[in-house]
């Protein structure tokens, strides 16, 4: 049994690549290829559908734009939070946190002041980093009337 979904799995995997070990997925709009790739980040329901999704097998999702400041050998990296139910996510994410310059917190930003997770991934940067390369990313402020 083991071999035959093992075999499956392989099959399954090979269907997507173009060089083993990685698919490249290009579009002309970001809609579109939130849409290709959205099945490599997360799980995708899909009711009545009986299409696998790879998500459970990507190690890595690269993404590039064309951005003046992505030109600067900036790297922005978007990791699972600490109470992710995939350990193995968590895991990875502490582990690559580890070696990282910065560590942006990103909330909406009505949710900044109330929300207990955004204030335990605060604490917990400003202990990895001791606060000076920590920052506080507050999404939304289109939305804020002032």
């Amino acid at each position: 049994m083991i071999s035959r979904l093992k075999g499956w799995t392989d099959q399954y995997l090979e269907s997507l690549q173009t060089v083993p070990g990685m698919v490249s997925i290009g579009e002309n709009s970001l809609e579109a290829l939130q849409n290709r790739i959205s099945g490599y980040l997360q799980q995708q329901e899909s009711y009545g559908s009986s299409t696998p999704s790879p998500w459970p097998f990507v190690k890595l999702v690269k993404t590039f734009f064309d951005s003046p400041i992505l030109e600067q050998d900036i790297v922005l990296v978007d990791l699972p939070g600490t109470s992710d139910v995939n350990q193995t996510r968590v895991r990875a994410s502490l582990q690559f946190l580890n070696n990282v310059d910065y560590v942006g917190v990103v909330s909406k930003v009505e949710r900044v002041e109330t929300d207990a997770n955004t204030h335990r991934y605060l604490i917990d940067a400003f202990r990895r980093k001791r606060g000076a390369n920590v920052l506080l990313v507050a999404t939304g402020s289109e939305v804020c009337q002032g």
